[in-house]
């Protein structure tokens, strides 16, 4: 609930988010941001030791952009970050070649694409754990 409260005033270029939190889990914390037309352009990390295949379902569905498993790889996680942010600046320069004309819809449309072959190959990913 902080958390909302502190990126009204100071907005960040990046959230990594647990599932686990005490007074409101990760996901509400997304859905809320995600649908705050403010803050939806924010990426979401999910950094969680919560492994479960719904986990994951539950993620792609509440927009998360990314979800990283613990123990995880700071190189992972850094990667991750790095990819966030080239994303974000071709965004904007998207958004400065188009001038006028832009019509962010597009760049919801794009994000969407993407966002789902990244949650494709997590959730290849997480089915190969439970099946072992």
């Amino acid at each position: 609930m902080r958390l909302l409260q502190k990126i009204d005033g100071n907005m960040p270029d990046l959230i990594i988010l647990d599932i686990m939190m005490p007074q409101m889990d990760g996901f509400e914390v997304c859905k809320k941001l995600k649908s705050d037309e403010k803050t939806k352009h924010i990426p979401i990390i999910m950094l969680t030791a919560k492994h479960e295949l719904e986990d994951v379902k539950r993620a792609i569905k509440t927009d998360v952009d990314e979800y990283v498993t613990k123990p995880f790889e700071p190189e992972l996680l850094r990667r991750r970050v790095e990819e966030n942010f080239k994303a974000r600046e071709n965004i904007e320069e998207i958004k400065r070649n188009a001038g006028t004309q832009f019509d962010p819809r597009v760049v919801d449309a794009f994000l969407k694409v993407t966002k789902k072959r990244k949650f494709k190959k997590t959730l290849c990913y997480h089915t190969r754990i439970i099946i072992k």
